[in-house]
């Protein structure tokens, strides 16, 4: 994936775009020159693989726009009217040690013809740079035979020169191609890095400076031999070399680009082009592995032209990524787009956030602080991304709370979490606090819950309902408008919902029944089959006194975990008062869940 980014992405700023003229000559082959074969080397390079070559550096130096010190990213600039993919040039070296470089040009026109940015070693070691124009496109190229390319023409146009005198202003110039050389690759030297190029067989056109009252560039005729594929090493051509000075070239095309153009004036492009390399990197592998068809490619067409992309493009690229990523995850859906849109709209504010995560989240979250690196961290990690599965724990808030708003919230793990953020009371499972000034929210989660071996231990479906828990306690700060600062749930429910009735409603019409769904949909992704198997041989008594028994049932076994730690709250001590029979049914669903889902 990463060489297709290569070949396709990271266009750099050239100079403005002008009608160019050329001078021609008609131009015909001396049929007393003597026949020998030209030797020629040819391998794909990029402009950073090239930074021994001073020389070439400095011409190119005076291409690239100031701005572009950014390597992989595509840049453009409206005073200069295209790119060059510097990634995916074709180095020619002549028997004679003379260096040319090619890389192809992107335009806005749907069909323009090929062009190319030609650097061309001079006898000093100095190099001048041509836009060169060829009359077929990249289609037509495609299908060319030996007997087709024979025929092209070529306009060439100084745009920069190493030379003291030159204006700066690209120039008009004349060459004639003299000689189309249709290359073989020597036998035993194809490696196969020129099998992706998207034409049939490699032709190095010769071209030699022509006469000023020329009227018109021809190329050579009489050109024998088959196409042949591309290869690494040295070609050997079949046609006779030409006197004076020459400079060498083939036409560089690289896949993706006709995607490229097609969005090109759709979108203003100074915002997509200066997306970071990551973003553009995630588009293009999406549509590589679709084989660029058309579906794929309305999608991504359709994002960019969606997204609000002017303003993604000043925001860091960390931003970037998660958005792109988020786009290819949910296949660039149109939903995934509108939540691209929201996240641009928090600027820096979601510089942190996990992208993706939080789409699937019922909130913005931020697991910076959390790291896989530990084994702690990655256990959390590993269960949140199963809850991001349930399509109810997305809209838990709206199931809950009818609404959908947003707020960021941040993870920690602590060694130990104690009551009101205060070590002086007692330690439980998690906490979420909210600065009373910043009003930025804290979920801390205990690691003494993540890890085996301590007397706080739980298993992953208990961590998942901790997290459901304590997702819904953040939405309860946000709703309960400045409460204390380390107000815990029980105090912001008995606050929020102060008459029994009230809690009622809110437990068992809204939250336990969400929390029940949710639990569901992920538990065979928290369980084993094996503790699964064992748990459900279980037989339970909903009543002791007369002893009645019924088989595990799951619905109630989510009921009373999700109620588990509430037993504070005044609606719990009504409906389970301690030792009845209620009270007895739920703590043995919960200590059997306990003790046989940890296998």
């Amino acid at each position: 994936m990463n060489q297709l980014f290569k070949k396709i992405l990271s266009f750099l700023l050239l100079f403005i775009f002008i009608p160019f003229s050329s001078c021609e000559k008609d131009s015909e082959q001396d049929s007393s020159k003597t026949k020998t074969k030209y030797n020629f080397t040819v391998r794909e390079v990029s402009l950073s693989s090239l930074s021994h070559d001073t020389e070439l550096l400095n011409i190119a130096g005076k291409i690239k726009p100031k701005k572009s010190n950014l390597s992989g990213k595509l840049i453009y600039d409206p005073l200069n009217d295209f790119y060059f993919d510097d990634t995916s040039g074709k180095e020619i070296v002549a028997e004679n040690g003379q260096k040319s470089y090619t890389f192809q040009i992107i335009t806005d026109d749907d069909n323009s013809k090929v062009e190319n940015l030609l650097f061309t070693q001079k006898e000093n070691g100095e190099y001048d740079a041509y836009r060169v124009q060829y009359n077929f496109t990249e289609e037509e190229l495609k299908a060319m035979t030996i007997e087709d390319i024979a025929v092209q023409k070529a306009n060439y146009t100084l745009i920069t020169s190493s030379k003291p005198n030159f204006t700066g202003k690209p120039t008009a110039t004349c060459w004639s191609i003299e000689v189309w050389v249709d290359i073989t690759p020597d036998q035993g030297e194809n490696v196969g890095f020129y099998q992706s190029n998207p034409y049939s067989g490699g032709y190095i056109s010769i071209a030699k400076v022509c006469s000023q009252t020329s009227t018109e560039i021809e190329t050579g005729t009489d050109l024998d031999g088959g196409n042949s594929g591309w290869g690494t090493g040295t070609f050997s051509g079949n046609q006779g070399p030409v006197s004076g000075s020459s400079i060498y070239t083939t036409p560089v095309v690289t896949p993706g680009t006709k995607f490229i153009k097609s969005i090109y004036p759709k979108i203003l492009r100074s915002d997509f082009f200066n997306l970071s390399e990551k973003a553009h990197e995630l588009s293009f592998n999406y549509l590589n592995l679709h084989n660029f068809d058309a579906i794929s490619q309305s999608k991504v067409r359709g994002a960019l032209t969606k997204l609000n992309v002017f303003n993604l493009s000043e925001l860091p690229y960390e931003i970037h990524t998660g958005i792109f990523d988020n786009l290819v995850k949910n296949d660039f859906s149109f939903e995934s787009i509108y939540f691209g849109n929201y996240i641009i709209s928090l600027g820096y504010d979601a510089v942190n956030l996990d992208i993706p995560a939080s789409f699937k989240s019922p909130m913005n979250i931020d697991r910076t602080a959390i790291t896989n690196a530990t084994t702690e961290g990655e256990k959390f990690n590993t269960i949140y991304d199963y809850l991001t599965k349930s399509l109810e724990f997305r809209k838990l808030f709206l199931d809950i709370f009818n609404n959908s708003d947003r707020f960021n919230v941040k993870f920690e793990i602590n060694d130990h979490v104690y009551e009101n953020n205060d070590p002086s009371k007692k330690e439980v499972h998690a906490t979420t606090s909210q600065d009373p000034i910043t009003k930025a929210l804290t979920i801390k989660v205990s690691k003494q819950i993540l890890i085996s071996g301590t007397t706080m231990s739980q298993t992953n479906i208990e961590n998942a309902k901790t997290i459901l828990h304590e997702c819904i306690h953040a939405y309860l700060f946000v709703k309960a408008n400045n409460p204390s600062v380390g107000a815990d749930f029980v105090k912001i429910l008995d606050t929020m919902y102060p008459t029994v009735n009230e809690q009622h409603d809110f437990m068992y019409s809204k939250m336990i029944p969400t929390m029940q769904k949710a639990l569901s949909e992920i538990r065979d992704l928290v369980t084993t089959q094996t503790g699964r198997t064992e748990v459900q041989a279980r037989t339970m008594h909903p009543t002791i006194t007369p002893m009645t028994s019924t088989p595990w049932n799951w619905d109630e076994y989510y009921k009373y975990l999700s109620l588990s730690g509430l037993d504070e709250v005044n609606c719990f001590k009504i409906d389970f008062p301690v030792g009845s029979d209620q009270w007895n049914l739920l703590g043995n669903y919960v200590k059997y869940g306990h003790d046989d889902l940890q296998h």
